[in-house]
């Protein structure tokens, strides 16, 4: 019998619960509910009504929190080897990456709190009225996960948002869209153009005419340069760089999103626009570990933006995790791909006009209309 200590798990049940994930049951008595109230919270401002029925808005500090324990999970059989990571970790982790996913909180084993467990924390996929009604369905699915090459975009997705600063959290967020696009593009065939063979054929023929004049010439001109300067006919090879007709990344990303709606078919200038400075965020976290900075935007501007693209990456990522790989459905997932498109067709997210608006004027706004609201 296996007994594993859960901390951090935010199961958001109220009363003692039981429910049964693969070969585990996780059991939550009166005492775990009542220390989901000691976990790490964020600020937040909730929107309600005072006694007389006027609508007010209150904000909640920040809450350091502990990490306490707040379910058990038990195990009647074997150890098992792990799903998503065979040959190199015990069931048990695919029952915290499971766990971590749809609560946007990493889940903790005992052994775990003597590293350096982070108090941060995403957004859950799952409410909690949701979660005793989908969980045990969604163990069955870590096979096919696996097979498709994304047990660690599931890693990384569970890591950007414990990532200290917005380069962190974006390269978690990247790897994991990076990976999800390069998967869906080999299982469907979209890593080259449908026209590859006449471009190919096209190629060919231009390089044919173009070996005969302007490369010829160039060649020879580095050749003399390069004998000059004592430099190896192999790096003239090399800088003669050749013409590649592959689909770039924006390409394949852009058939990736169209195929799951959550792009236009025949977007706009503007909308096009928006996916190209998503692309420009990801390029420059990835390749120089920086803030892209738009042209003509200071840098708190260009700062906001990018940190919007970067959870939408994030978003993207989980949206196809748990939509597209596990299979899973329900108005968690609608609202997800409403946030996506969102973006795209009006340059908001999540209701902010993050091209234009400030956070300070966006919670201003939500607050001006929720309490004039008639």
């Amino acid at each position: 019998m296996l007994n594993l200590k859960l901390f951090n798990f935010d199961h958001g049940f109220v009363r003692p619960s039981a429910v049964a994930v693969g070969p585990y049951t996780i059991e939550v008595s009166a005492l775990h509910c009542e220390n989901l109230s000691r976990l790490p919270q964020r600020a937040k401002h909730t929107y309600t009504w005072d006694t007389n029925g006027r609508p007010i808005v209150i904000p909640h500090a920040a809450q350091q929190g502990e990490f306490v324990e707040t379910a058990v999970a038990v195990c009647s059989e074997e150890a098992r080897p792990s799903v998503l990571f065979p040959g190199f970790s015990p069931s048990e982790h695919d029952l915290i990456v499971l766990l971590s996913f749809i609560t946007g909180r990493r889940v903790y084993l005992e052994d775990d709190l003597s590293g350096d467990p982070r108090r941060t924390y995403g957004e859950r996929l799952l409410s909690h009225s949701s979660i005793q009604r989908v969980l045990p369905n969604i163990w069955n699915q870590f096979s096919a996960l696996h097979a498709l090459g994304l047990s660690d975009a599931l890693g990384c997705i569970i890591n950007a948002p414990l990532a200290p600063d917005l380069i962190g959290r974006g390269a978690y967020a990247n790897a994991a869209f990076d990976a999800i696009c390069t998967s869906w593009s080999k299982s469907e065939k979209r890593t080259k153009y449908d026209s590859q063979p006449i471009l190919e054929r096209a190629k060919k023929k231009a390089m044919a005419i173009l070996d005969e004049t302007i490369l010829v010439k160039s060649r020879n001109l580095l050749a003399r340069r390069f004998s000059i300067e004592n430099i190896s006919q192999n790096i003239v090879a090399d800088v003669t760089a050749r013409i590649q007709l592959h689909p770039s990344a924006l390409q394949k990303a852009t058939w990736f999103l169209q195929k799951h709606e959550l792009f236009p078919d025949n977007p706009s200038i503007e909308e096009v626009g928006r996916l190209k400075w998503l692309n420009h965020v990801r390029n420059a976290i990835m390749h120089s570990g920086s803030v892209y900075q738009g042209k003509g935007m200071d840098i708190q501007t260009s700062s906001r933006v990018s940190g919007a693209a970067v959870m939408l990456t994030h978003l993207i990522a989980t949206y196809y995790i748990a939509h597209v790989a596990l299979g899973l459905d329900g108005p968690e997932i609608v609202t997800m791909k409403s946030e996506v498109n969102e973006y795209f067709l009006h340059g908001t997210f999540r209701n902010q006009k993050v091209f234009v608006e400030s956070y300070e004027q966006f919670m201003e706004k939500m607050e001006r209309e929720w309490t004039e609201a008639s």
